[in-house]
């Protein structure tokens, strides 16, 4: 019975077991690649045996290789660069003089050069020639580009008139953005100045201190008039804590007049106004108290406004 399932009879199964019994090779064909794999007579057993692996040695000695030659490359082109003492190839400087070695070093006899004695203009303020005068005041038309410059009417002493021990007194010159006259004709100046002021009577002070000089209008005594009038008639009728106070002509102007925190003026054709334009102006002074803006600003500005009725 075993040799029965064993090995069938032969021509029991055509084909199967190849004649020669297990162990023999097929005919040539009946059991070979499958066609269109490989090329005919590809060499037994299937399938075919892998191709021989890379030398991993060589592939190490190549790598390092690379490696040091790049390192190379790098050191070549620094000692290119900086010379092989190992500073930049630049031409060598001189050695510095006297005075510069004192300066260097500190010295307390060295000499700085003398700093330049032309006068800065602010760069804020736009370059323009100097305003037409007349009889040393400033002669203005209802031409905006004979105005004078706002930062001109109002100076460091002048507002040191009105804040007494002021320190450090900063000046910003624009032309104003509204106007007819700046649609018809620009001016060529400022036509507002803002002042930005320590108050050194104030150790601590709630905010920077700052005024502002404003040109509404110049040139035409009836215009100017018009604007005035239509202050003062809403002066006399604004609540007491504006503190409106009307000074005719005793500052040296035609009208003036304090509203808000604000001078309004008219001399001729000039309409001004010079007024606390920012900061609180409140502090804690050196006694200790403090000082509200409302307590000494009414009496401030005025002081300043003589000063402004001699250059127009």
């Amino acid at each position: 019975m075993s040799g029965q399932y064993n090995s069938p009879p032969p021509g029991q199964y055509p084909g199967y077991p190849p004649p020669g019994g297990y162990g023999q090779q097929p005919p040539p064909g009946q059991y070979g690649p499958p066609p269109g794999y490989g090329p005919p007579g590809y060499p037994q057993p299937y399938p075919p045996p892998t191709p021989p692996r890379r030398n991993r040695r060589k592939q190490v000695i190549s790598w390092i290789a690379v490696v040091a030659g790049g390192t190379a490359t790098t050191v070549i082109a620094a000692l290119m660069i900086n010379g092989t003492d190992g500073r930049k190839n630049e031409s060598e400087k001189p050695l510095p003089t006297e005075s510069v070695r004192k300066l260097e070093s500190f010295d307390p006899n060295a000499v700085a050069p003398a700093p330049s004695a032309a006068a800065s203009v602010a760069e804020s303020r736009p370059a323009a020639p100097p305003a037409p005068k007349s009889g040393g005041r400033f002669a203005a038309t209802t031409d905006p580009k004979t105005w004078p410059d706002a930062c001109d009417l109002v100076t460091d002493e002048q507002i040191r008139l009105a804040v007494p021990k002021a320190g450090k007194i900063e000046k910003y010159g624009t032309i104003a953005n509204s106007g007819k006259w700046l649609r018809e004709n620009p001016p060529i100046r400022s036509t507002q100045c803002e002042y930005t002021v320590e108050d050194g009577a104030l150790k601590d002070q709630l905010s920077p201190l700052k005024f502002q000089m404003q040109i509404w209008f110049a040139g035409d005594p009836a215009e100017a008039q018009s604007h005035y009038a239509s202050e003062l008639s809403g002066g006399q009728k604004a609540p007491e804590f504006m503190q409106f106070k009307d000074y005719t002509t005793t500052l040296g102007m035609d009208a003036a007049l304090y509203k808000g925190n604000a001078m309004y003026m008219r001399k001729g054709g000039y309409y001004l106004q010079f007024s606390k334009s920012g900061g609180g102006g409140s502090g804690v002074d050196a006694s200790g108290k403090f000082v509200k803006a409302s307590d000494w600003i009414p009496t401030a500005l005025p002081k300043v406004v003589p000063g402004i009725a001699a250059k127009i």
